[in-house]
């Protein structure tokens, strides 16, 4: 199987594990943007999501060389420093429910784990041309139609969850208290 059919399919994982997460823990049970003790984590949240915007649309849906591959390189490790942030805010902002429960912290390893594998399995499979500075910024040869269905599909998909995520910022969100 191709390189980045498979990292489609983890991207996939990351995708439905990323669902369970942000849309079922996060916005829904925990409601994390409601509470003062758990907004920044919000904040954080956002952060990565705005950045997987960029990340699937330009190693996945499209087929980016040069300054479009670096940019996306850029935004890989922001990301990384966002999810480092998240990670150092998870405690103090998950003690009003005794801290993360084991189902959570499973699904945040298997998402990591699938989105970590997604994207260094999309950079290995660029060919070596794809990395030098005056590189086409789109390669004459496309992704695999699953590949940029798929990455099309997670792109309007981050989008959505992109100002889901800046609608909650508002104010008129948060309760007062903390725990």
């Amino acid at each position: 199987m191709e390189t980045l059919v498979v990292a489609t399919i983890l991207l996939i994982g990351h995708a439905l594990m990323g669902a369970v997460d942000g849309m079922y823990l996060h916005d829904l049970k925990y409601a994390l943007h409601k509470h003062v003790d758990s907004f920044t984590e919000h904040i954080a949240h956002t952060l990565r999501v705005m950045a997987m915007i960029p990340l699937v649309l330009l190693l996945f849906a499209l087929n980016t060389g040069g300054m479009l591959l670096w940019l996306a390189v850029f935004v890989l490790i922001l990301d990384i420093l966002f999810q480092s942030w998240d990670i150092s805010l998870e405690r103090k902002s998950r003690e009003r429910y005794g801290g993360l429960s084991t189902a959570e912290y499973q699904i945040h390893i298997l998402s990591t784990l699938f989105y970590g594998a997604a994207l260094a399995l999309a950079l290995i499979a660029k060919p070596a041309s794809a990395w030098e500075w005056a590189s086409p910024l789109i390669l004459d040869t496309p992704h695999p139609t699953f590949v940029s269905t798929i990455g099309w599909v997670m792109f309007i998909g981050a989008i959505l969850a992109g100002l889901l995520h800046l609608y909650y910022l508002h104010p008129k969100f948060r309760s007062e208290e903390s725990s």
